[in-house]
């Protein structure tokens, strides 16, 4: 029986009116710390996004305190600082200020921060003085389709010295997405028209927790955490009344165009393992299509919380099933084939220490002469101790022909002014191949472990549409650059460069197509060692996800032919002649 109720939509507007009862009473004579805290919360790169493509604005934010002994101590609801949104911070987050009080002791605390769109009732956790926090957080869930956010702060020096771990608090979310796309060179029979109209997941946990928990503890620095380094260490948690919901009745009534879905954490399958469900049309024909969640091997991938699961259609041979339920009771056979893929984030923490890497990976082409790379990271015993960084061991990576160090691999790099350790490497001529090196932090309580991969892949080649055209004098025509499938994430964002040989060409800003370009000088495409005036488009991950065409738009200034050249890093130079 669950002891402590997440209010859902309904009651949300009687909360508004109410917004502040459930701060607990200011008790006289207790002293209290105030200071500000930083909400982070994650966006789609590189893990999820809020229900809504951007954080929802009317969060209820709390803090649960609990004392040395392990037992319940404080629940306050915060409220921010200004009355702005949350804003976007970097690439990675967004960022909201809140202001913290509460009762200032030296003594042992761990906390909770909690955000969601409900309310917290205090007057139920109040009496629970004797309360451990295994019972309380164990106990604390969403159901159906509500979001939530959480974080766990461990504070040896007590409130009284709070205000430092929580200047940037980095918020779990506790749903996964997942996204279904069709791959922009979709394989399919000669002469067959393929579209997704949508998708619904089947068989979803009932509940999902705020806390992770792994083996009897919280897990702190799963917000840093790689999918493949959880699957090493991680057995996923589900509350211990989250049930699988296996009715589909009324599926596909209104859900035609559905981008993307959300669940909780499904750690492991049972007798009803979730899979997807696709909407389809082939030729003009409504069908349907059943993907299992497998992963490379063939066996059940885990879905674990705050990760973007992205699967995209390259295959498909046949026509799907003619109804939902005809799909949905046969398993996958080999009609309809996709391509599963992750992000991934640059640094990790265990709640004590911290190692920020500057990329997961690095991709250079092949190339006739050795090529200079760089790699800096930063490593914190003390994750409060931003300048206090120490060297990391580097382990001697595969395939060791390919890159090679320029101090050695044990040196740990070379210190820099800022607190980040440098490393150069060479990557050798006319090589090809992956490598892989790792990054190693030794912590009070473990080990800290980051894999960096080298990749060199062969020169790259745009394919570019049409190859010749003629604009007249005042006029706008388009060119259509198409990059290669199966490129990694690492090689974005890509910046498409444009160079017009004879300067008679602008991008057609009133163009759905001209407006999103930037101009820019840099040193000419040509070879020619000149600086040359370019119009840059650039392509991100997300946008190659969804096709790998991009177009180009541009307006005549003056009459006579001229040459476009389009390139960019990893790419050779290609022309469209312009008469």
């Amino acid at each position: 029986m669950k002891k402590i109720l997440y209010l859902t939509a309904a009651l949300l507007c009687a909360a508004a009116c109410t917004k502040g009862t459930t701060v607990p009473p200011q008790e006289d004579g207790v002293e209290r710390v105030t200071f500000t805290m930083g909400l982070n919360l994650p966006q789609n790169r590189p893990v999820t996004r809020a229900m809504g493509e951007t954080p929802a604005k009317d969060l209820h934010v709390y803090v649960l305190v609990f004392g040395s002994s392990g037992n319940f101590n404080d629940l306050v609801e915060v409220f921010p600082a200004s009355d702005a949104d949350f804003s976007k911070d970097g690439q990675e987050n967004y960022h909201k200020e809140y202001i913290v009080s509460l009762r200032k002791t030296e003594s042992h605390q761990s906390v909770h921060v909690i955000a969601m769109p409900g309310t917290l009732d205090f007057a139920t956790l109040s009496g629970g003085a004797t309360e451990a926090w295994q019972d309380i957080m164990k106990t604390l869930v969403t159901q159906g389709t509500d979001d939530g956010y959480w974080q766990y702060i461990d504070l040896p020096g007590g409130t009284a010295t709070a205000a430092e771990a929580f200047r940037q608090v980095r918020l779990v979310r506790n749903f996964a997405k997942l996204s279904v796309k069709v791959s922009g060179s979709v394989a399919l029979p000669s002469g067959v028209t393929f579209n997704l109209l949508g998708f619904e997941t089947y068989n979803k946990p009932s509940e999902g927790s705020f806390a992770i928990i792994k083996d009897g503890a919280f897990y702190s620095g799963y917000a840093d955490a790689t999918l493949d380094a959880l699957r090493e260490n991680y057995p996923g948690y589900m509350p211990d009344e989250s049930a699988i919901d296996t009715e589909n009745a009324g599926k596909w009534t209104d859900e035609d165009g559905k981008a993307q879905d959300y669940l909780y954490e499904r750690p492991e399958p049972t007798a009803n393992p979730t899979f997807i469900l696709m909407k389809c049309t082939w030729n003009g024909e409504v069908c349907y299509y059943r993907m299992d969640l497998m992963d490379s091997d063939g066996g059940y991938l885990p879905i674990y919380r705050n990760f973007l699961y992205t699967l995209r259609i390259d295959k498909v041979s046949k026509k799907g099933y003619a109804t939902p339920e005809e799909a949905a009771n046969y398993s996958f056979n080999g009609n309809i084939s996709t391509d599963l893929s992750t992000q991934e984030l640059e640094d990790i923490s265990d709640g004590l220490s911290r190692m920020y890497v500057q990329y997961i990976e690095k991709v250079f082409v092949r190339s006739e002469l050795d090529q200079t790379g760089y790699f800096r990271y930063k490593f914190l015993p003390d994750a409060t101790q931003e300048s206090a960084s120490a060297a990391a061991s580097l382990t001697v990576p595969t395939q060791p022909s390919l890159i090679v160090p320029a101090g050695g691999w044990t040196e740990g790099g070379t210190k820099a002014a800022d607190a980040w350790y440098d490393l150069e490497y060479t990557v050798k001529a006319d090589q090809e191949g992956l490598s892989t090196f790792r990054v190693t932090g030794q912590t009070g309580s473990g080990t800290l472990v980051r894999n960096i991969r080298i990749r060199v892949l062969p020169v790259q080649t745009l394919t570019v549409s049409p190859a010749t055209q003629t604009i007249a004098s005042g006029g706008s025509g388009s060119v259509c650059v198409t990059l290669p499938e199966g490129l990694p994430s690492s090689m974005f964002p890509i910046e498409l460069t444009f160079e017009d040989s004879a300067s008679v060409l602008n991008p057609d800003y009133g163009s759905e197509n001209g407006k999103d370009m930037t101009a820019s000088g840099s040193s000419s495409l040509t070879g020619s060692g000149k600086n040359a005036v370019q119009f840059i488009k650039t392509v991100t991950w997300a946008a190659y996800q969804d096709g790998q065409s991009f177009t180009a738009a541009f307006k005549r200034l003056a009459a006579g032919t001229t040459n476009l050249y389009i390139g960019t890093t990893y790419f050779k130079t290609e022309k469209v002649t312009i008469n």
